[in-house]
């Protein structure tokens, strides 16, 4: 299932030679373009729904989510191996899977075979109940307005670490805390914040190493909240958030969770992103689904 838009055309220039090469090694192959927004969900139910034992994601973390989606909604897809090729923006989640060099990395795991069950997450709109699936990362506040600028702003066509950086300075010149009340695992707490993230893998924000010790399959959710800071101070620890420094900064808090439910103040709009992709707004319910997706890797 490919997104030919992905990584501002480098999935156009690929695509033709890895169709090739994927149909020569695999009987049966068959491949499907993603034409509108939305269309991945679709095309891997459907596909799921015709029998197919493995499904690959060609695209960004948005085309991922949405291939995710499709599986997660039916019921047939519990032995489906999901399969990554990674050429859009962000690619988060693929450095946590594969670490350097993701592409060929991924590209490997596809001709081998062997699939592995790794955690997921659910989020839940507590105002729509909408729900949707997650593979890397939830996040609400000033990375839900980021991720809104990287998909509908200029940005995009820059590289994954780039464009989210110049997202994030813009962000940053408005900065906004907000009051929220956290349930985490059944306890509640009053926190005041900048961003809240909870990642089941490493990275976020194009290279963001926000949950350095996270693992796939531990069963629970890395939950990381940064509360006011300026954008002196973050410009200031900017380089300890690609490395492993991040729980050093004094407004920084981290711990492992399997639920949590964040509610905002009365008649706020905070928004929330999945996967890099916009979700609506607080209020909202972010759970973990241990082992649910067999993975190629």
């Amino acid at each position: 299932i490919v997104n030919l838009s992905a990584g501002s055309g480098r999935a156009t220039r690929v695509w033709p030679a890895l169709e090739t090469r994927l149909a020569q090694s695999f009987d049966g192959c068959q491949s499907y373009i993603i034409e509108r927004a939305g269309g991945g969900v679709e095309l891997a139910h459907a596909a799921v729904e015709a029998g197919a034992g493995t499904i690959i994601a060609v695209g960004g973390d948005g085309t991922v989510n949405e291939v995710l989606n499709g599986l997660m909604n039916c019921p047939a897809s519990a032995d489906v191996a999901f399969g990554l090729l990674p050429l859009g923006t962000g690619g988060d989640f693929t450095r946590t899977l594969f670490g350097q060099q993701p592409f060929e990395k991924a590209l490997s795991a596809i001709f081998r075979g062997e699939a592995s069950p790794v955690d997921i997450g659910r989020v839940t709109s507590l105002q729509t109940n909408e729900t949707r699936y997650f593979l890397n990362c939830c996040s609400f506040g000033l990375s839900g307005r980021v991720a809104r600028m990287v998909n509908q702003g200029s940005v995009k066509r820059f590289s994954g670490a780039l464009a989210y950086f110049l997202a994030g300075a813009r962000a940053l010149l408005t900065p906004a805390t907000f009051r929220a009340q956290l349930t985490i695992d059944g306890m509640e707490e009053d926190r005041v914040l900048t961003l809240g993230a909870v990642l089941n893998g490493c990275f976020a924000g194009g290279g963001l190493r926000l949950a350095p010790d996270a693992r796939l399959d531990d069963g629970k959710l890395n939950l990381l909240t940064i509360g006011p800071v300026t954008i002196v101070d973050l410009m200031r620890y900017a380089r300890r958030f690609y490395r492993k420094g991040i729980y050093s900064h004094p407004e920084v808090a981290h711990s492992l969770v399997a639920s949590l439910m964040v509610q905002p103040p009365e008649g706020s709009k905070i928004p929330v992103e999945t996967d890099g992709e916009p979700f609506g707004h607080l209020p909202v319910k972010i759970e973990v689904l241990p082992g649910a997706l067999n993975i190629l890797r």
